[in-house]
């Protein structure tokens, strides 16, 4: 499994590189947020957490709403893990607002699940 995550991250790695001034802003999304995933399963969260801010940044600017809810929801998650309890509910808010603004009820369950995870965990 460690192989398979290493070579993921080279992968993501160099597209990055690429990417980080000549791709799309869905694409420099897409890839931060992939390498930003790899980073938590390493368990290395303050380089995961400066790509999802990366993600939804760029997801603000575009005013891509998806993009949005998933990094503040990747956001929280890593903020779960460094026990930053204000900012998870800050993030899942942000993400409950947006859906709540944008009509984007679809996403919201799995939402809903993750913070009534991260309650219960408490």
């Amino acid at each position: 499994m460690q192989g398979n995550i290493n070579s993921a991250f080279t992968c993501y790695k160099a597209a990055y590189d690429i990417y980080k001034t000549s791709g799309t802003a869905k694409e420099r999304i897409n890839i931060y947020g992939n390498l930003a995933n790899i980073f938590l399963r390493k368990n290395k969260l303050d380089e995961a957490l400066l790509l999802y801010e990366k993600s939804l940044a760029i997801s603000q600017k575009i005013k891509d709403v998806d993009g949005m809810i998933r990094s503040y929801v990747n956001i929280a998650l890593v903020n779960t893990y460094k026990n930053n309890h204000d900012e998870v509910l800050k993030k899942y808010t942000a993400a409950l607002d947006l859906i709540e603004t944008s009509k984007k009820y679809d996403t919201a369950e799995l939402i809903l699940y993750n913070y009534s995870f991260y309650l219960y965990g408490i």
